[in-house]
């Protein structure tokens, strides 16, 4: 199994609209990972504005998400939901 975290943040009302003008452009930043894998931190920035900082660490039985959403600018940005992706891939023929 893959997981795009995250593939999309999407404005309001997207289920009476066209996805592509759902979406809102964003970029992903590394920021820093533990080497033993156990947390990662991810920023965000939405439309130009908005910065998401993301904390994820794993436990043993549990992942702990954390996110601090800061708009950096005096204007509304419409950020209503963001989505992750996950995808399943068959095995080719003959494969484990």
């Amino acid at each position: 199994m893959e997981t795009w975290y995250l593939e999309a943040f999407c404005r309001r009302g997207t289920t009476d609209r066209d996805w592509l003008q759902s979406i809102i452009p964003f970029e992903s930043q590394p920021v820093a990972a533990d080497p033993d894998g156990r947390w990662v931190k991810l920023r965000h920035i939405v439309a130009g504005k908005v910065v998401i900082d993301h904390e994820i660490r794993a436990g043993r039985d549990e992942v702990d998400l954390r996110m601090t959403i800061t708009n950096r600018s005096d204007q509304f940005v419409d950020v209503d939901w963001t989505q992750p992706c996950m995808r399943w891939a068959t095995s080719p023929a003959g494969a484990g």
